[in-house]
Parts: structure tokens; C-alpha cells; sequence
């Protein structure tokens, strides 16, 4: 299976999360996207899957990492992060009882991956090809110390209530013409939708003018759950998830925000999505962490891929 790579949690190093090369995807294809294959893993799936010639790379908060065929599913190989890297699980989330990665692993050449691992504070790197460990770091020797990024300053435009993850920051995406980001809404506030005058106590999502920040369009979530995880945009269409219990999944256009399709992939979506060749791929689950304290989110355990047909 051709395509696109996507080497990173934000698809490369200009981390837009844009998939520039798609053709297939299109605002008048997305409503022929079927479902090709799912792969069930352990537990919850929230990182954004790699995907490097035709093979998708992908940790579960069961503990291992996996190598699935972008084309049909099947395992090319799964890694216990535990075993290969004789770390010890500090008991840092809810729900866990052992040794995870909950980032999307960074391709770093032809055969090695680049992974976050979470309490303790390491990061590991694994051949590609087997998923045997190469090296190992630790970052941070607090039993606490988890990889995520350093406090940030910034000014923007602000689309509607947040949370308390930040994701609005780090999920956002980019075609350089316009700036897509989710609007959490993790307390259920009201708010009123643009250009629209409709009040919402929804999660949702916003287009932005990347030249100054103007809110062009803003989407509620129709299952009104919130909208926590990270986007993606390919040619001209936005796709996201809800993370309400019977898990959403939105393809809206990029000029209106009008949703196009939907699927529901049967548990909270947490993660976001990777697209390649007419096809976009993410998981389910979230009742891990922070989730197992909402009573709304739901747990899963599957990849989903999704291809136009």
C-alpha cells in the first residue's frame, strides 16, 4: 500500500498535522469512506498512529507497542514495553498496571522508532523492523515524570471553552490558509457558535483565517459529548473524533465546517487521526488517566481504518 508517511504525532517535523500529498480524500469523496479493517489491541488507543511504507506503528495503554499492514490489519509484529526495557510501573495513571507509551512513535531514519514512555521518564528507540529495543534514556527521575512538552506563552484567538490538557495547542492542524483546532468544552459551558447565533453546550471544532486568527466556522459536536482530541485536515476535509460513549467520528468540509460524514466506532475517541492514500486510520478508548474519572468516556480497544471507495 502506496501513500503518504506520517512520521510523527503531527505527521513531520512542520507538525500541521496536514496531509499535503492526499487526492483521494476530498470534500465530495468522504461520504464513500468504508470501513476496510479493524485491529483489536488490548486496551484504549489514543495516539495518532505512525505509518511508514505501508506499515501503521501505534501504542495501547495495554502496555505493548504494535506493527499492523496499512492495508489489511494484519500484525506484523507487537512488543511488550515492560519486558523490553525491564522498567518498573510506577503507578502513575488510573486504570494501568503497567509500563506504557502513550505517544506517537517518531520514525527516525529507515528502521528506527522513537518513543515516549510514561512514569517512569524515559524515551526508548526500537528497530522498526522487529520492534527490539535499541537504546533507552531516562529524562526525568521522578516516579511522576511523564513526556509531554514545557510550559508555553502564547496569543491566539480563542474558539470557544477549552480544557485542561492543552489540546487546543497541540491538536491543531494547518493548510496554511486556515487553522483548524478542537473546542473541548470540558465543563459543558455555553457558548454561541460563528458565524452562526446558536448556542451549544457541545464540544466542538473551528476553522480560523491563518492570516489573523478570524473564526471563519465553528461545529458542534452532534452527539454533544466534548471534543478533547486532536485534528487532522486533508484536502479540504477536517476529521475528528467525540469522545462521547459511543464514539463519533466527524469528516466536516474545511470551508464551511459542515459535516460531511460520521461514523461510530463504539467507545470514546480520544486520539487523533493519520491519513494516507484514501484512507484514514485512529483508535478508540479512554478510560485510562484522566478518563477513568469522567463517567461520560468509554473504553475500547480498537484501530479503526477507513477508505475511500
Amino acid at each position: 500500500m502506496d501513500g503518504q508517511d506520517w512520521l510523527i504525532h503531527g505527521g513531520n517535523l512542520l507538525n500541521r498535522r496536514y496531509a499535503d500529498k492526499e487526492t483521494k480524500i476530498s470534500p465530495e469523496t468522504v461520504s464513500k469512506l468504508r470501513l476496510k479493517w479493524k485491529f483489536v489491541a488490548g486496551k484504549d488507543i489514543t495516539a495518532t498512529p505512525a505509518i511508514f511504507r505501508g506499515i501503521l506503528y501505534f501504542p495501547s495503554w495495554d502496555g505493548f507497542l504494535y506493527a499492523v499492514k496499512a492495508s489489511d490489519g494484519s500484525l506484523v509484529w507487537k512488543q511488550n514495553l515492560q519486558q523490553i526495557t525491564g522498567l518498573n510501573y510506577t503507578r502513575l495513571f488510573t486504570n494501568v498496571t503497567t509500563v506504557v507509551s502513550r505517544t506517537t512513535p517518531a520514525i527516525v531514519d529507515d528502521d528506527l522508532l522513537i518513543c515516549g514512555i510514561s512514569g517512569p521518564a524515559y524515551v526508548i528507540a526500537v528497530k522498526m523492523s522487529n520492534g527490539k529495543l535499541v537504546w533507552l534514556t531516562q529524562l526525568d527521575k521522578s516516579p511522576k515524570g511523564i513526556i509531554t512538552m514545557s510550559g508555553t506563552y502564547y496569543r491566539g484567538s480563542k474558539g470557544g471553552p477549552g480544557s485542561v490538557a492543552g489540546g487546543g495547542i497541540w491538536g491543531a492542524a494547518t493548510d496554511e490558509k486556515k487553522v483548524y483546532t478542537n473546542i473541548a468544552n470540558y465543563l459543558h459551558q455555553n457558548f454561541t457558535l460563528k458565524p452562526s447565533t446558536t448556542v451549544t453546550t457541545a464540544g466542538g471544532w473551528v476553522g480560523m483565517d491563518a492570516k489573523n486568527g478570524q473564526i471563519l466556522w465553528s461545529t458542534a459536536d452532534p452527539s454533544n459529548g466534548t471534543a478533547n482530541g486532536p485534528v487532522t485536515i486533508a484536502n479540504g476535509v477536517v476529521f475528528a473524533g467525540s469522545t462521547y460513549r459511543d464514539g463519533p467520528i466527524y469528516a466536516m468540509n474545511a470551508n464551511t465546517g459542515r459535516i460531511l460524514w460520521s461514523y461510530n466506532t463504539g467507545a470514546t475517541v480520544y486520539g487523533g487521526f493519520s491519513v494516507s492514500n484514501g484512507c484514514i486510520f485512529g483508535g478508540n478508548g479512554y478510560k485510562v488517566s484522566l478518563g477513568a474519572l469522567n463517567p461520560d468516556f468509554t473504553a475500547g480497544n480498537t484501530l479503526f481504518a477507513f477508505c475511500v471507495y
